[in-house]
């Protein structure tokens, strides 16, 4: 079996993430944690060493050679960074379905091969989503549709 070289400044960092992680979630324990409505003042700091955790097993995943390093791809980057730019430059000014039309429809572009029916589809649905979950279920002073709703 032949053997396996490691870059052990990567295995250090992933232990270190982990052990960085693991003293937040022993800290985090004396406080109380509460739920998904309400949460304690120990949630947001347990939720952020478990994420901790999960990155540096992460980071030991791919320094073992169990994850496959992506490729780089300047087309989805740039597609997807103009989605988001376009989302944040007119969520405010056209309304919240428009800026997610432009979102999906922009990153959608990052794709080699893109379907213009399934990016409407996804379109609409995160459309009727964001207006159910942030406008109506949360209250955020969004609107819909500029100047319609």
């Amino acid at each position: 079996m032949p053997r396996q070289s490691f870059n052990r400044a990567e295995v250090f960092a992933a232990a270190g993430l982990a052990a960085f992680g693991l003293a937040v979630i022993a800290l985090a324990t004396d406080y109380p944690l509460g739920g998904l409505r309400r949460p304690g003042p120990g949630f947001f700091p347990i939720l952020t060493g478990t994420v901790l955790v999960a990155l540096a097993l992460g980071v030991l995943a791919e320094v073992r050679g169990l994850a496959t390093r992506p490729v780089f791809r300047l087309r989805p980057f740039l597609a997807v960074s103009l989605g988001i730019a376009g989302f944040a430059l007119t969520v405010e000014r056209a309304g919240l379905v428009p800026a997610t039309i432009i979102l999906v429809l922009v990153s959608g572009l990052g794709e080699e091969r893109t379907s213009l029916l399934s990016l409407a589809g996804v379109a609409l649905f995160l459309s009727v989503l964001g207006v159910l979950l942030f406008i109506e279920g949360l209250g955020m002073p969004l609107s819909a549709i500029r100047g319609v709703l």
